[in-house]
């Protein structure tokens, strides 16, 4: 039944997703935000471990690069994807989104002081070491989200990317590993799985 779900959810955001790409620009990420966005609640349903690291809700940091513009917008239309989506809950537990400033040889630690993120988006970002961030994030046990399908190369653990015109999901498995998750073969089956 999952599977079924999900293949519909892919379907009907292939649809929205030509749409919107007959009427952008050319973007650095492939996937309108909206689509990604309900395309990444779906696939961290398929997570076995997820429920387990979320206490009152879920917390979805976006991180951004302040200078940055791609970064700065990819940021607001994470954001604004999630106010505007009507799924306002992932097991049974409300979603929120925060947005977190990274800078290079900035202190981790401290961006994310006060936070219980159980997932962090990755945007566009310069003269950052995306692989460091991944991996730091990863070691935290926060599951990484891109729209960027290089970045999952880099570790980042889900992607989403595109593929004779359709959302193709992206998944590090080696990275989820280490940051706990416990993706299901249902997902990985639909998925291309990056290492």
């Amino acid at each position: 039944m999952h599977l079924k779900i999900l293949r519909h959810i892919i379907f009907w955001v292939t649809t929205l997703c030509l749409m919107a790409l007959a009427t952008t620009h050319a973007q650095e990420m492939p996937v309108p935000m909206d689509v990604q966005y309900s395309l990444f609640l779906k696939i961290l349903s398929f997570d076995r471990n997820f429920r387990t690291r979320v206490d009152e809700k879920v917390v979805i940091g976006v991180l951004s690069q302040e200078g940055v513009k791609s970064s700065l917008q990819a940021k607001e239309d994470f954001l604004n994807a999630a106010a505007q989506c009507s799924q306002k809950q992932l097991f049974d537990k409300p979603i929120e989104c925060v947005g977190i400033s990274i800078e290079e040889g900035a202190d981790l630690q401290n961006a994310l002081a006060g936070l219980r993120l159980t997932a962090a988006y990755i945007t566009p970002m310069r003269a950052v070491n995306i692989s460091a961030l991944a991996r730091s994030l990863a070691e935290r046990g926060i599951i990484t989200l891109t729209g960027i399908p290089e970045y999952v190369e880099k570790g980042v653990v889900i992607g989403i990317g595109l593929r004779a015109d359709r959302p193709l999901i992206l998944i590090n498995l080696t990275q989820g590993k280490r940051a706990g998750a416990d993706l299901s073969a249902q997902l990985l089956r639909l998925a291309k799985v990056v290492d």
